[in-house]
Parts: C-alpha cells; structure tokens; sequence
C-alpha cells in the first residue's frame, strides 16, 4: 500500500494469511531509573493504529525484491497513580523487508528513537487474518519434560478455540469449577469481569521464548505464515489484535519480539516499592538506546 507503506494482504495456495504490516511492537513500563527510583503502575504500548509514512523505496534485485519504508508512531501522555506525568513524543521507525521467490521474507527494522523507558517488548507486529486460529511450534525449553497440556513445553500446537483443543465444547462460566486444565481458559474473569467475552486459550497467548519454528494457520487450511529462528532469543505471543491496542477487529496479533522483560517486583533495583514489590526477579530490565534494531525470518509456505 503505497499510502501507508504497509502490506495490504499477503496470501499463499489461494489462503489469505496477512492482513497487514509490519509494524513496531512495543510495551513499557513508566519508571526510568535515573529520575524516579521507585515502581509506580503506569504501564503503556506503542498504538499501531497512529502509524503515518514518510517514505517508501522499493528495490529490485537479481533475485528479489527490498521495500525500504521509513514513519513514524504518535506520541502519548498519561498520568500515572501519583499524578505524575508520563510519556513519550514521536517514534521513528525504519522497517526493511526483503521477499525472495520462495516465499522467504525477512523483516529488518530500526527503531531511531525507543522510549526512555522500560521496555517489556520490543519487536514486529503482523496483523493476520480472523482466519488463523492455531499455529504448531518448537522452541528450547527450561526443562527437557513437561505435561502435554503446559504451555512451557518444547514442542506442540497451540489453539485459539478449546473446542479444537478438546475437540468438544466445554463451558466457562464465572463461578463454576472448569473441567479443563488452565492452559485452555479463554476468558479472564479476575481481570475483565464476570461477564468476559473469548480472547483465546492461555496456551494460544502464551509467550513462546526462545523460538526455533512456528507456523501459523487456519484450523484446515492448507497454508501457513511461519517463523525461523536460532532457538536464541525469538520470542512468538499470539492474540486477538484488539487486545493489543486500539485496533478493532477480530484478526490476530503475530508479535516477534527480541526484547522480553516481565516487572514481578524488584528486579534489578531492591528499594522499588508498591504494589508489584513482592516477586521475583526475572529478566534484567532494559532501556532501549537509540538505533536499536533486529531482523525476522518468515515465510508464505505451504503446510
């Protein structure tokens, strides 16, 4: 699309798998260490939908074919629960793409100026179609054994529907003991109310650290968009796109992201106080500099 810089649809074996993208996937915490040493809940994410181009250049070569965009993501403004002011202005974003005549592309992007504060996720967005509703996988594991329906394990598929998963229909209802494991809830009554509508099983939003392969697809279809990587420091979470931001739809959100931190309390800095201040430390926390960048392998395959 040459109005957004974007790709408007991306197919394979006659099967629409793409909606749309790339885009910058990014989620933050507003706490920065050098001016406010203590937590405080003001989490955020860069809106895909404030995305605007600057540019677009596209170059053919022997064997394929480069599309260099360049725009950028609105700023934001938030008040945190002290009442203190947070945000960022204007992100900077250069995506290269590269399609090769095999179906292989790979999506290089820099980001000029990340907000200055933690970051939680940092990677690419592809907006897929309503269409996909499972993907198989195969990441390195923690453990080298895990029970078949935990969302830890190496290797497996992962379903939007629990009736896929159990291949039977099997209530949810708030109040009501499940008769399923957790990984295949779809609805987070703690959270967002007695009253919640499906979002996807846990094993479907699970985080897949470490990847080596996914590949994403219809319940029957007989295509699918698929991810490489080392098994180093790929990070695949699939949801429902209106989950992410103010995107409105029922298409599915493919984050790729290389940078993966989850605030449970204290982590790096023990004074933090609040609410979060009791758990474990997980990741060492981390603030983007500027001209971070990556790439992704993907590719438009038949199954």
């Amino acid at each position: 699309n040459k109005g957004t810089g974007l790709f408007s649809m991306g197919s394979c074996k006659g099967e629409k798998l793409i909606e749309s993208g790339p885009y910058l996937n990014f989620k933050g915490l507003y706490y920065k260490a050098t001016e406010w040493p203590r937590f405080n809940d003001g989490d955020f994410s860069i809106d895909i939908t404030t995305w605007r181009l600057d540019s677009l250049r596209m170059e053919t070569q022997e064997n394929r074919i480069k599309l260099l965009t360049e725009g950028r993501y609105g700023g934001q403004r938030f008040l945190n629960a002290d009442g203190r002011e947070y945000g960022f202005d204007r992100v900077s974003v250069r995506f290269e793409v590269t399609i090769y005549p095999d179906g292989r592309f790979t999506t290089a992007y820099q980001i000029y100026n990340p907000p200055a504060y933690l970051c939680c996720e940092a990677g690419i967005r592809y907006i897929l179609s309503p269409e996909i509703k499972k993907y198989e996988f195969l990441r390195k594991a923690l453990y080298s054994c895990y029970p078949e329906d935990h969302i830890g394990r190496e290797k497996g598929t992962a379903w939007f529907y629990r009736a896929d998963a159990c291949e039977q229909e099997l209530e949810e209802t708030y109040r009501k003991p499940p008769v399923f494991p957790w990984s295949y809830d779809e609805k987070d009554f703690i959270l967002r109310g007695c009253d919640d509508t499906v979002h996807g099983t846990n094993d479907f939003r699970a985080s897949r650290e470490n990847l080596i392969y996914a590949c994403a697809s219809s319940v029957q279809g007989v295509a699918g968009i698929a991810v490489y990587s080392d098994g180093t420091g790929l990070t695949l979470r699939m949801g429902l796109a209106r989950d992410e931001d103010s995107y409105e739809g029922e298409e599915i959100a493919m984050n790729l992201n290389h940078v993966l931190y989850y605030d449970l309390g204290s982590g790096s800095l023990p004074a933090r106080q609040g609410d979060m201040a009791w758990g474990n430390y997980t990741y060492a926390e981390k603030i983007l500099q500027a001209n971070y960048e990556n790439t992704v392998e993907m590719y438009l395959r038949k199954k």
